[in-house]
Formats: structure tokens, C-alpha cells, sequence
């Protein structure tokens, strides 16, 4: 029995019971590709950050970035992403 469509689960390609990935790889929710998506989310970002309410936050963000403690969390945060273990304390 199949799957419906909004499952996260892949249809089952009848007579074989085996996954057909290829139905849903390429779908965003609503029927929509994730490129459109993708697009459409950078272009409401991309209006925000045009707005005032997001020239306030860049103005914000960039004070906090001159702040040699936010500067020194990002670099260990880039450090624990990067797996270099070796960088910054540990908890």
C-alpha cells in the first residue's frame, strides 16, 4: 500500500515493495521544488534586511561583532563545527 504523498516515507513502487526516492527528492511541501523555495526564502530576507527593521539589526550585529568576546565565541563555535577539538576550552 502506498504511501500518501504529504508522508515523509517514500512510495512503494507496486509489485516490488521497494522505495522510490525519487518521487519526493525533488519536492518541497505544498507540491513546490526546494530551488523555488530556497529562492523565495533569500528574497524575503533579502526585502527584510532592505527594511529599516533590518538595517537596525545589521547596525546591531556589527556592533556586537566588534566585541572581542562575541569574536573570540565565534571563533570556538567555528572550531566545534570544524570538529578541531584542539581550539578553545571545553565544558
Amino acid at each position: 500500500m502506498p504511501f500518501s504523498c504529504r508522508s515523509r516515507a517514500p512510495f512503494r513502487v507496486p509489485g516490488t515493495g521497494t522505495p522510490d526516492w525519487t518521487r519526493i527528492a525533488g519536492e518541497a511541501p505544498f507540491g513546490k521544488r526546494w530551488e523555488d523555495t530556497m529562492a523565495t526564502m533569500i528574497d524575503r530576507i533579502r526585502r527584510y534586511l532592505a527594511g529599516p527593521q533590518g538595517r537596525r539589526t545589521v547596525e546591531r550585529v556589527k556592533v556586537m561583532a566588534r566585541d572581542p568576546r562575541n569574536q573570540q565565541r565565534a571563533r570556538e563555535l567555528m572550531a566545534r563545527l570544524r570538529g578541531n577539538r584542539a581550539a578553545g576550552p571545553r565544558r
